[in-house]
């Protein structure tokens, strides 16, 4: 790294209207060659600082010393505010947007660059692209973002903005990130030390001290058995004593006033769920996709949505992603087969355009129409103009779905947030509380009617609002997108506690990691559905990777299927047998229809394993 300073601050001062944001009262230097991952609570004020420190806002106190030419990229829907914005950019999808942006940013060659979020919307290869492109860039580079894998693979530096003041976090590239979380553990296990350390001093003091007094009441009375004179010429020695001890008392209060005050560092309180409150599913298996496939039709047109084209922000509509007639018959999913049991956390990974949202889609339309006629083996049927699907879904007459698209136009704007989640919730109103403090919507904002909070602290109420109603399936559509890491991190330990089945979309590789059991790859060529254990460092499943082609597993098979081993054909075996038995004997009608679908789950497979 070169030592060619661009940018310094001193005694900066930044406002929000009347709200003090950030105050750094001391000498900050950044140097050509660095990457500075700028993060913070969401409405922390890091977009207002990264504009001042880009000339862009000014000031309110101190200054900001610029050295060479700077480059901004802001969050992906500021193209709706460009003057002369063609037609071909209207209809970019975000991703399309984003990747756009940041190459003519990095064609520039500024000395400095600044991106706002540049991971939203990017998928994991774009990502990965990008990571490299930060690292050779030869300049200085200030990015906010809530993406933990992307700042510890680029950054230098961490800046966090907290409580109005910036603390700085020096690591090595990659694992900055790593090494600033691990200081921040560090620091809380200290306070938590000095905490404990002053509790037990103090009531060691009060304990000496009460001890001392009960010491200096008996000090003053004389022995027993002592005649009157005797009494009268032993006074002044126990009152001497009891003085003494006295002093001693008084000497100990004074330590006890004296000692520093430590605050007792904050603890979050745990979310207890109820099982009983999310309809258990008691079969093995909650839902079922068979020979599931994706492919665009003839019918593309300009301006019709395309598969997976992202959302723009709060109204849910969609753009097209560049597709055309020559795209027809495409395909975006080979035939796929898969079962999921309850309690599973599944990721639906793949790349922009691949499908993920289409096959919810279809997904929430077989259940839609299972719901209302109580047929639940469904055909695939997308809503998507422009989209073939073929193939069905299987789905347990229990299955509740909750689904999560980013969209709060559901929420009632008068009402707060306590009130929302409460309408479709069994839990009593502390653990609704709790719940929403997990996301960091606690006091003022848990009672602020819905209409005036942010658009991501409406996000934070609607997901809340799903995990407490009575739904034992979710299905999340890019969940994190506008939540700060905090709130992030709150979520994964909130859904690995959830009792119920999630199904999920995200590019947020270190969110997938510590919530996704199983992941559900998307693809045109091989996809695939595995147990997370068993995907490599690559992405890719160990044990259904053969020669290029996507290989089944028990749970789930793409369109080329392994030959199984000895133990899962015993296994198979095992249970074909145990069907067919049971469902020669008399059972009632529930358990028959119960026997029936496993045995049709079993045909399945038995085709799949070729046995």
């Amino acid at each position: 790294m070169t030592t060619t300073m661009l940018l310094e601050i001193n005694a900066l001062q930044v406002y929000y209207g009347d709200r003090l944001i950030a105050h750094i009262p001391d000498a900050v230097r950044m140097y050509r060659g660095e990457c500075i991952g700028l993060i913070g609570e969401n409405g922390a004020g890091k977009t207002s600082l990264l504009r001042v420190l880009a000339g862009q806002l000014e000031a309110d106190a101190g200054h900001v010393l610029r050295r060479g030419t700077i480059e901004v990229v802001g969050q992906w829907d500021e193209r709706s505010q460009m003057e002369q914005s063609s037609a071909e950019i209207q209809t970019l999808s975000g991703g399309e947007w984003t990747k756009r942006r940041i190459a003519a940013a990095l064609a520039t060659g500024a000395d400095i660059l600044m991106f706002d979020e540049p991971t939203s919307h990017l998928d994991v290869q774009s990502i990965h692209e990008l990571e490299k492109q930060v690292r050779a860039y030869d300049g200085l580079i200030i990015v906010i973002s809530h993406d933990r894998t992307f700042l510890n693979e680029v950054c230098t530096r961490i800046w966090e903005l907290e409580d109005q003041k910036l603390h700085i976090y020096s690591g090595e590239r990659p694992g900055a990130y790593k090494q600033y979380r691990e200081e921040k553990e560090r620091i809380n296990k200290e306070m938590w030390r000095a905490y404990h350390n002053r509790e037990a001093e103090r009531e060691r003091l009060k304990e000496m001290i009460g001890e001392k007094k009960g010491s200096a009441s008996k000090a003053s009375r004389p022995k027993k058995g002592l005649t009157s004179k005797e009494m009268r010429l032993a006074r002044p020695h126990f009152n001497r004593k009891q003085a003494k001890q006295e002093k001693t008392v008084k000497a100990m209060e004074q330590r006890l006033s004296k000692l520093v005050s430590v605050p007792r560092p904050y603890e979050e309180e745990k979310l207890v769920f109820d099982v009983n409150y999310h309809n258990p599913i008691r079969s093995k298996t909650l839902l079922e996709g068979e020979g599931l496939q994706l492919r665009l039709s003839s019918d593309l047109m300009s301006g019709s949505a395309s598969p997976d084209s992202d959302s723009d922000v709060g109204d849910g509509t969609s753009r097209m992603i560049g597709t055309d007639s020559s795209q027809e018959g495409r395909i975006l999913l080979s035939p796929l087969s898969f079962r999921i049991r309850p309690g599973m956390k599944v990721a639906i990974t793949g790349s922009n355009g691949s499908g993920k949202s289409t096959l919810l889609h279809t997904l929430l339309h077989a259940y839609d129409q299972a719901c209302q006629d109580g047929e639940w083996k469904r055909a695939a049927e997308p809503k998507e103009q422009g989209v073939l699907a073929e193939g069905q879904w299987r789905l347990s007459p229990r299955v509740q779905v909750g689904y999560f698209d980013q969209r709060v136009d559901q929420l009632d704007k008068n009402k707060h947030a306590v009130e929302q989640v409460r309408t479709t919730t069994s839990y009593s109103e502390s653990i609704v509380r709790i719940a929403l403090a997990r996301l960091h919507l606690s006091g003022r904002l848990a009672l602020q009617p819905v209409g005036t909070l942010s658009g991501g602290e409406r996000v934070k109420v609607q997901l809340i609002k799903l995990l407490l109603s009575g739904c034992n399936v979710l299905i999340l559509d890019e969940p994190t997108n506008y939540l700060d890491i905090q709130a992030r991190e709150q979520l994964e330990r909130v859904l690995k506690d959830y009792p119920g089945t999630v199904l999920f979309v995200s590019h947020d590789r270190a969110f997938v990691s510590a919530v996704a059991t199983h992941e559900l790859r998307v693809d045109h060529t091989a996809p695939y559905f595995t147990a997370m254990d068993d995907v490599n460092v690559n992405g890719a499943p160990e044990h259904t990777q053969q020669n290029g082609q996507s290989v089944g597993a028990i749970e789930g098979s793409g369109s080329v299927t392994a030959k199984p081993n000895e133990e899962e054909r015993m296994r198979f075996e095992l249970e074909w047998n145990r069907v067919l038995s049971a469902l020669s004997l008399p059972q009632s009608d529930d358990a028959k229809a119960e026997l029936e679908q496993q045995y049709s789950q079993l045909l399945v497979q038995r085709r799949n394993l070729k046995l």
